[in-house]
Formats: C-alpha cells, sequence, structure tokens
C-alpha cells in the first residue's frame, strides 16, 4: 500500500485509523518543507482533534527526522456566538458578544496559567466560534445560517454551547432539532411560554412567539421556571412535553426535580435553553423582560444533576443585557455557570 502523504497543520485534525488508535507519524524535512508527514497505513476512517504533547528532532546522517507524539482530544465543546438582535431585545446583542469576549479569555487565562489547577481538564477541548451581524445580509438568512452553524458541530459530535442575542436567536436550534423527538429533549428555563397569541401580541415572527414558527415537528420541549398566569392548558399542551412553574418549583422542590428526572430518563439527549430571564431579578436584574418570583442561580446545578450530565448535549444563553446592572454581577453569574458545566462534562470530581 503507497504512503500517503501531506502537509501538517498545526493546530490540525489528523486521521485515526480503524482500530482506534492514533496513528504514529514521522514527520520528515524534506523539498524545503518542514511540514510532511508519512504514514505506511492507509484505511483512515475520521478525523479528530489532537494536540501536540511532546516533538523530538533527531539527526541520522544528512536526514533530520521530527518524531511528534499526538494525543487525541476526545469530545469538544464548541461555543458559537450568535449575537442575534432583531424583533426582540436589542440590547442582548451586546450581552451575547461581551459573554463571547468572557469566555475566549477565560481560556487565555487559562493557558497562560503555569501551576496546576482543575482548568485544565477542558483547557484543551474548547473551540470558540463567531457569526457576526453587522449588514443587512447577515440578517436576511439568520436561521439558515444559524443551522448550518449548529449541524456542524452537532454532526462532528461536539458539545455545543450557543450564545445568543435575545430568545429569538435560539430558534436555529430548535429548527435544527425538528424530528428528534425520540431521542431529544430541550429544557427551557425561561419566565415565558413563548407561544403567545393574545390578542395584542403580533403573530408575526417574535421572542414572545417563536414556537408558533419553529420547523414541526418540533421537539420535545420541557418549561422549568415560568411564571405564565394567561396561558390556557390545552393551548401549552399543544407545543410543551411538560411545564413545571416556578411557583410548583418552591412549592416541592424534590418533586420537581424527580419529575424533571422522570422525563429526561427517556432522552438520550437533553438541550439546555437558558433565557436570563429565568432567574429572578433580584439574582440577575441584567434582563429586558425581568419577571418576580423567579428562581435562583443554583437551582442550574440542581437541574444538571436531575438532567444527568452525560445527557447534556447543548447549551444555549440568551437574553442577557449588560446595560441594565451596574458592575459585572451578572457576567460573573454566567460565566461561572459555563465554567461549572465544563469542569462537570470534563472532570471526574464536580
Amino acid at each position: 500500500m503507497s504512503p500517503a502523504r501531506t502537509r501538517l497543520i498545526y493546530p490540525a485534525q489528523y486521521m485515526i485509523h480503524r482500530s482506534g488508535r492514533l496513528l504514529e507519524f514521522d514527520l520528515r524535512r524534506g523539498s524545503g518543507h518542514f511540514a510532511k508527514y508519512q504514514a505506511n497505513v492507509g484505511p483512515f476512517l475520521k478525523v479528530v482533534d489532537v494536540s501536540i504533547i511532546s516533538i523530538c528532532l533527531i539527526a541520522r546522517g544528512f536526514r533530520y527526522y521530527l518524531f511528534v507524539s499526538l494525543q487525541v482530544v476526545g469530545v469538544i465543546t464548541r461555543a458559537i456566538c450568535f449575537p442575534f438582535d432583531l424583533f426582540g431585545n436589542p440590547g442582548a446583542k451586546a450581552g451575547a458578544e461581551l459573554l463571547g469576549d468572557a469566555i475566549k479569555e477565560l481560556l487565555a487565562d487559562n493557558r497562560r496559567e503555569t501551576v496546576p489547577t482543575r482548568a485544565r481538564a477542558y483547557a484543551n477541548k474548547v473551540r470558540v466560534g463567531e457569526h457576526g451581524f453587522t449588514t443587512l445580509d447577515d440578517y436576511r438568512d439568520w436561521r439558515a445560517a444559524g443551522r448550518t452553524l449548529i449541524r456542524k458541530s452537532l454532526d462532528a459530535g461536539e458539545v455545543l454551547f450557543w450564545i445568543a442575542g435575545n430568545h429569538l436567536g435560539a430558534l436555529p436550534l430548535y429548527d435544527e432539532l425538528a424530528g428528534t423527538r425520540d431521542d431529544t429533549i430541550i429544557v427551557q428555563l425561561d419566565a415565558h411560554l413563548d407561544i403567545y397569541n393574545l390578542s395584542d401580541c403580533t403573530t408575526d415572527l417574535s421572542h414572545g412567539n417563536f414556537l408558533l414558527h419553529a420547523e414541526n415537528p418540533i421537539p420535545r420541549v420541557v418549561n422549568v421556571g415560568h411564571r405564565e398566569l394567561l396561558l390556557r392548558p390545552d393551548h401549552i399542551a399543544k407545543y410543551y412535553d411538560a411545564t413545571i412553574s416556578a411557583v410548583e418549583f418552591n412549592r416541592d422542590e424534590s418533586a420537581a426535580l424527580t419529575r424533571l428526572s422522570d422525563l429526561c430518563s427517556s432522552a438520550e439527549r437533553v438541550f439546555l435553553d437558558l433565557d436570563c430571564d429565568f432567574f429572578d431579578p433580584a439574582y440577575f436584574p441584567a434582563t429586558a423582560q425581568g419577571r418576580p418570583f423567579g428562581l435562583a442561580p443554583l437551582v442550574i446545578p440542581k437541574l444538571l444533576a436531575a438532567i444527568g450530565m452525560q445527557r447534556l448535549a447543548g447549551f444555549a444563553i440568551s437574553e442577557f443585557d449588560p446595560a441594565r446592572e451596574a458592575g459585572d454581577r451578572c457576567l460573573e453569574t454566567l460565566m461561572w455557570l459555563i465554567e461549572w458545566v465544563l469542569l462537570a462534562k470534563y472532570e471526574k470530581t464536580v
């Protein structure tokens, strides 16, 4: 079998053999090119992310051999900033961009740290991307663009962090998960049930009715934390498999967590969709549509324990409006939560 030859690209992705073992490459310096490798095995199956953990250059006669030790990174978490802000709260665009920058800063700080910390559990496993909205063309096909980004991440087997502007920016996730009711649940943390059809509500697509416009059949959706007092149960049941209001949760937290656990037990994948007005404004004022009688941030680790971290396939965050707070308390709340989730996914002792 003829050897395969290509250029080494770093940081890069490398082929893995069907045996599951990472191939060892002899990287040679030849024909004026530093980055070439030769592998004598052909049946490659897939591309995986790797880290270079050691490099050794050996001279033998007139030839130089560069031996590179590679380590498979494993499951990747991809954080995508999607600061969509039409048909809802425009201030949330700045929130998504700020949160995306804060994630980049977190990862950079961890890379600079020379003392071993818990962050090493996820340090080389997080990738950050952004879809900008700066021109009218960027907004024209926003749903299709969002779906493409989400599909690429999910098809690669990555854990998805979807950082949206207003809550409507999460609609591409619902669209992309259409038709997955057999194995997927979206747990929506939201003060509102986004299916408003009241007489003074627009029938056009908005952040208050986007489930009415989602691609069918919509995935199973379970709301936790709503404070809805007007919509009738028969209308709610058309779009939500179950709802657990903030009042119900506070009345009997144990029963609410048990019910959520039962609902998620049959799902292979669970996506958490956090609209920041889920939180009570006393804890999180930086959102445009805050409602009283909400829940505290520390509820979310309890919800994730009930869901099962092994099922968590994605985490969407929206409706963070930094102009509505003094200081960075709400930003710190979200960043603590993001880092806690990363540790819970990649570290064995959380």
